[in-house]
């Protein structure tokens, strides 16, 4: 299920809009208090699991999440406050992603449609609806879960040697994932899904 944004006061708007004024951005000191809530709204509605990895991390430490932004703040420094551009992530997904462009196409307005976005976006598509998860394995179900996982490196979990290993090394791995990420539907990846999920599981038994 996607995640709800969150809605800021008349007043944190007010705040914002002084920052940007006078030139300031996301990491004003004088923005501390609407970050903090920012993180602790996304936290609880993502009930503590990273939008992109969906990893659960039951902590409120400040170094163990940190708040996304889906389009980054050097894309697009406007859209840096837009509420349905922000989410949490783990460190791990966040520096993975770092600046990745995820747009099909270049915006001057926050686009607020599914198909604006090549990876699964935590406000508009439904997490569930793009992946397979079965224990650390993500499975893609469709081009938006092929590229969030290349964007989010989520073959990290595999626990093989070398933790990448197999992506980066397996010329036939890299073609089938190619394969899930043009494909125009999900029937269509699936021959290619299933291929990857035999490879990984055969790794696994291999480590």
């Amino acid at each position: 299920m996607a995640i709800n944004p969150i809605v800021f006061t008349v007043e944190e708007l007010a705040q914002i809009k002084a920052v940007r004024d006078q030139g300031g951005g996301w990491d004003s000191d004088d923005l501390n208090a609407i970050r903090s809530r920012i993180k602790q709204f996304y936290l609880q509605g993502q009930q503590f699991k990273c939008c992109y990895c969906r990893r659960e991390n039951v902590v409120q430490h400040g170094r163990a999440w940190d708040v996304e932004h889906i389009i980054s703040r050097k894309a697009n420094a406007a859209f840096m406050f837009e509420p349905e551009n922000l989410a949490v992530a783990c460190i791990d997904c966040n520096l993975a992603k770092l600046d990745a462009n995820i747009l099909a196409r270049p915006r001057v307005r926050f686009p607020r449609a599914s198909d604006a976005y090549t990876i699964v976006h935590p406000h508009f598509d439904d997490w569930d609806a793009h992946f397979l998860l079965i224990g650390v394995l993500y499975n893609p179900l469709s081009a938006k879960g092929a590229e969030t996982i290349k964007i989010c490196k989520l073959w990290r979990f595999y626990n093989l040697v070398g933790s990448d290993a197999l992506f980066n090394e397996d010329g036939r791995y890299v073609r089938l994932a190619e394969q899930v990420l043009f494909a125009k539907t999900a029937a269509e990846a699936e021959p290619a899904v299933l291929a990857m999920r035999e490879m990984i599981q055969e790794a696994k038994d291999d480590a």
